[in-house]
């Protein structure tokens, strides 16, 4: 069975959507626009109907129940650009690879079906979806310093972009994944600062 990317089209899915957003453990790592953290079911709603936003939830290849979601906002048709977030839900099925293969399905998705050029993302400083990021090829552009808050700590948001000639699908190859590239892009992310 292969994994599936699903519009959020019901009210059960945009619930369980909203209650995985709502968890500190995921919203803490979340902007939605003026230090919106966290999404309620109407809000995702209203969100899925505007050309500035795409969602998915996807699956993991075992069965066809949501465990995660990734998503497209600030979708910009003129300038073929958006900003890529994701998350998973579904505790068990963190740290397997699964949120790595639905982010390539989805950028997949955005570049040919939305003729997207350019998708920029950015994760706090420190958070494992740096590990994600870097297996997807986004490439390191730069540091916003001390402008995200968790517990009241000041944290860094480090810069990524992805061009469409760029992405290239990644095949389900989680076994041989390795720190390897993530220790790569800290060296990178390093010897762009400045100092």
């Amino acid at each position: 069975m292969d994994m599936k990317l699903y519009l959020l089209d019901t009210p059960e899915l945009l619930q369980l959507v909203a209650g995985w957003l709502a968890q500190k453990e995921n919203h803490q790592w979340l902007d939605f626009g003026n230090g919106r953290q966290i999404v309620t079911p109407a809000l995702l709603k209203i969100m899925v109907q505007r050309e500035t936003h795409f969602l998915r939830a996807f699956t993991s290849d075992r069965h066809d129940i949501p465990i995660g979601i990734v998503g497209l906002n600030s979708v910009d048709r003129t300038f073929k650009t958006a900003m890529f977030w994701g998350a998973v839900g579904e505790k068990s099925f963190r740290n397997r690879g699964y949120s790595t293969l639905a982010s390539s399905k989805f950028l997949t998705f955005a570049f040919r079906d939305l003729g997207l050029h350019a998708i920029n993302t950015w994760a706090v400083d420190h958070n494992q979806s740096l590990r994600i990021i870097e297996r997807l090829g986004f490439r390191f552009i730069g540091r916003q310093r001390q402008c995200h808050y968790i517990d009241g700590r000041p944290c860094d948001r480090l810069m990524f972009d992805l061009l469409a000639s760029e992405h290239r699908e990644l095949e389900d190859d989680r076994r041989h994944w390795t720190e390897g590239s993530h220790r790569e892009a800290n060296r990178e992310q390093r010897q762009a600062q400045p100092g």
